[in-house]
């Protein structure tokens, strides 16, 4: 996500929109991010984006930069001030379609794992959301045990270690982008057999993908989140912004001020090799499936 940032960032910088980038990492400490935004509101910047930790602790400091006239857009994940622009994509939509896949493959009945994310992040309230509601509509569906991976390979691995030491049957494996690959690699050091899962867009992964399906005819189901496209997103439209352009009416779809966005594209084994190629095309042999909109596609938003 940082690196598309900077590379989106040069290219504005170089028609001299811009002039300084400042990028602060908190992890996922809550409390370090606040403090890291106070020092951008005071160190005079004109355009805050923020990937928030938390869907409301964040809102009375968002409060304070537009009190200074900083135009904040909040990306990627979602809070509940109404004093930001919002670009995020549904969560919900996402997670729900990669659920339902699960539930499809082994016919709405057996054991399932729902491996989630980092715990208290919204968007993976939002994705805990969506696992909740589609298992409550299929009473045949066992969830063994909801477990963090942290959207982490290793940190994944480990977690469902552990499970396989707990749950001698388990049906199938419900992930999220980052813990897939962990996943697989748990199964295989346990020696036991990859189970029905959903996938994700990312290159580690895929190359596993690719070869469990040329050998064992392995099959999963993915929806690419590209890193750059919410936070260039949200730079392009607020640096227009910024120039005193005026979005058309019906860009903010899901309130006043909040854009939901569809994250995409979606492949499974029948266009997996595809969408590899053609990534890697594009982009090299960077981690995520990745893009964002296009200037052009950025200035039709507006009048």
């Amino acid at each position: 996500m940082t690196a598309d940032l900077v590379q989106e960032f040069g290219y504005y910088k170089g028609q001299g929109i811009v002039d300084k980038l400042s990028i602060q990492h908190a992890g996922n400490d809550v409390d370090l991010q606040i403090s890291q935004i106070r020092n951008l509101i005071n160190s005079g910047i004109d355009l805050l984006l923020i990937n928030p930790n938390s869907l409301s602790a964040l809102d009375p400091v968002i409060e304070e930069a537009k009190g200074k006239g900083i135009l904040v857009f909040v990306f990627d994940q979602p809070v509940t001030s109404d004093i930001a622009y919002q670009i995020v994509p549904d969560q919900v939509v996402w997670m729900t379609a990669l659920a339902e896949y699960v539930v499809g493959r082994i016919g709405g009945k057996g054991n399932v794992v729902y491996m989630s994310g980092y715990d208290g992040s919204p968007a993976n309230t939002d994705r805990d959301t969506a696992v909740t509601q589609t298992l409550a509509k299929y009473p045949d569906l066992k969830l063994l045990t909801k477990v963090n991976g942290n959207w982490d390979p290793s940190t994944a691995q480990q977690a469902m270690a552990t499970v396989l030491a707990a749950f001698p049957k388990i049906d199938a494996v419900m992930s999220q982008d980052g813990m897939c690959l962990g996943v697989v690699k748990a199964f295989q050091a346990a020696n036991r057999a990859v189970p029905i899962m959903n996938g994700e867009g990312m290159i580690p992964f895929m190359d596993v993908w690719k070869e469990l399906r040329d050998k064992e005819g392995f099959e999963a189901y993915a929806i690419a989140n590209a890193p750059g496209y919410t936070v260039n997103y949200a730079l392009g439209v607020g640096l227009r912004m910024l120039q005193g352009k005026k979005l058309k009416d019906g860009f903010f779809n899901k309130g006043p001020q909040q854009a939901s966005v569809t994250l995409g594209p979606d492949f499974d084994n029948a266009t997996l090799d595809q969408i590899y190629s053609d990534h890697v095309t594009m982009r090299g042999i960077t981690e995520y499936i990745d893009g964002w909109p296009t200037q052009e596609e950025l200035d039709a938003l507006f009048n």
